[in-house]
């Protein structure tokens, strides 16, 4: 007979580490929740005020979440300046990919105004539906 306890603690380790990987797992799904959340209450607000567009803001922009979450953000019609634009995607968690947040939303911003998306008005931008 054999001593198994080597066996059983490699076991455990093997366990331990997938354990390790799926909460890892877990964390950055639960990290994508509050932007899900954006959409969902941008949407809300879209249709709740007769936004009835026939194509869905996911079509108009290219998919990257700064731009998502920048259209869905201008969905409720309310104009904003870049720095407000930047503060609340800030607060809300968005992923800039470890680039400076400003700098991240003024070229989305401009990207988005250059392919017709946007309009600047005064300092401030809103969606160009037409």
């Amino acid at each position: 007979m054999r001593d198994i306890r080597p066996d059983l603690l490699e076991r455990k380790e093997v366990l331990l580490k997938e354990i390790q990987e799926l909460e890892d797992q877990a964390k950055a799904k639960r990290a994508s929740l509050p932007q899900l959340d954006a959409l969902i209450e941008a949407e809300a607000t879209r249709w709740s005020n007769g936004h009835h567009q026939t194509r869905s803001l996911f079509e108009m922009v290219a998919p990257t979440d700064i731009n998502r979450f920048i259209v869905d953000l201008l969905s409720d019609g309310k104009p904003r300046s870049t720095d407000e634009i930047k503060e609340i995607a800030v607060a809300r968690g968005v992923d800039f990919e470890g680039k400076a947040p400003g700098r991240s939303i003024n070229i989305r911003l401009v990207g988005l105004a250059r392919s017709g998306q946007l309009e600047r008005q005064n300092d401030n931008w809103k969606l160009s539906l037409a």
